[in-house]
């Protein structure tokens, strides 16, 4: 399994994984997601080979998914977004095009 690498940087925590996790009993980096966000008010970017999990249906929380492969620049400018996303609701403009946000309602 891989090092689970969490960064302190007040108020956003950024964590990464170095390898996919294997979670037990049927759960999925979703799962995971949603009790992270039910514990804390955290950005959660996802970063899949398999985008189909993460959009259809959306995930339920989460403001972004990464795909793979991404260089270190791409994965810093997500988090960032990420950041920008959590702590004041908006993305900035333009994202990267390996980056897709996911959508949570449309302000009219």
């Amino acid at each position: 399994m891989g090092k689970l690498l969490i960064a302190d940087d007040n108020p956003f925590i950024a964590a990464f994984l170095q390898d996919d996790l294997r979670l037990a009993q049927g759960t999925n980096g979703i799962d995971a997601a949603v009790e992270l966000s039910s514990r804390a008010n955290v950005g959660i970017l996802y970063v899949t080979a398999n985008p189909h999990q993460v959009t259809n249906p959306p995930a339920p929380v989460g403001a972004a998914w990464l795909s793979k492969p991404f260089t270190e620049p791409e994965l810093m400018e997500a988090l960032r977004v990420v950041e920008q996303i959590t702590t004041t609701g908006q993305a900035p403009e333009p994202v990267s095009p390996k980056l897709r946000l996911i959508p949570r309602g449309v302000n009219l």
